[in-house]
C-alpha cells in the first residue's frame, strides 16, 4: 500500500468517525471514492465542456498558475467552513461542559458555606452557654447581703 493510499484511508476513517453523528452524511463522498462530477454536478460538467474565455475546452487544461489559484480558493473556502463549524460546535460543547462544572462548583461552595455557618453558630451557642454557666456559678458563690 502506498503512503498516499494509507493516508487517504486514515483520513476516511477519521471522517467516518465524525460522520456517524451527522444527520445527512450519506451523500458526502469519502476521500478514496471516485466521484463522477458529470452526474453529481451536471451544470459544472456542462460548463467545463464549454470553451472558456481563453478558448480552452476542458478544466483539465488549466495552467499551473490557474490550478494554484483554484487550489488556494478551495483551501480558503474549506478552511472558512471548517472554522465556522468548529467554532460553533466548540462553543456548544464548552457551554455544556462549563455549565456542569459551574453547577457542581457552586453546589460544593454552598455546601461548604452551610457547614461553616453551622460550625460558627454551634461555637457561638457553646460559648454563650459556657459564659452563662460561669455567671451562674459566680452568682451562687457570692454571698448575698
Amino acid at each position: 500500500m502506498t503512503a498516499q493510499a494509507d493516508i487517504l484511508q486514515k483520513l476516511d476513517a477519521l471522517l467516518n468517525k465524525h460522520r456517524a453523528g451527522s444527520r445527512d452524511a450519506s451523500d458526502i463522498p469519502v476521500l478514496t471514492e471516485v466521484v463522477d462530477m458529470a452526474s453529481a454536478y451536471p451544470e459544472a460538467a456542462h460548463q467545463a465542456a464549454m470553451p472558456g474565455k481563453d478558448g480552452r475546452s476542458s478544466a483539465s487544461e488549466l495552467s499551473d498558475a490557474e490550478v494554484e489559484l483554484l487550489a488556494r480558493d478551495i483551501y480558503q473556502r474549506v478552511i472558512g467552513k471548517l472554522n465556522s463549524q468548529i467554532s460553533s460546535e466548540l462553543r456548544v460543547h464548552l457551554t455544556e461542559r462549563l455549565s456542569s462544572i459551574i453547577d457542581s462548583t457552586v453546589g460544593a461552595a454552598v455546601a461548604d458555606f452551610k457547614q461553616e455557618l453551622a460550625n460558627t453558630v454551634a461555637d457561638a451557642i457553646a460559648e454563650a452557654l459556657l459564659s452563662r454557666a460561669e455567671k451562674m456559678i459566680v452568682s451562687e458563690d457570692t454571698p448575698r447581703t
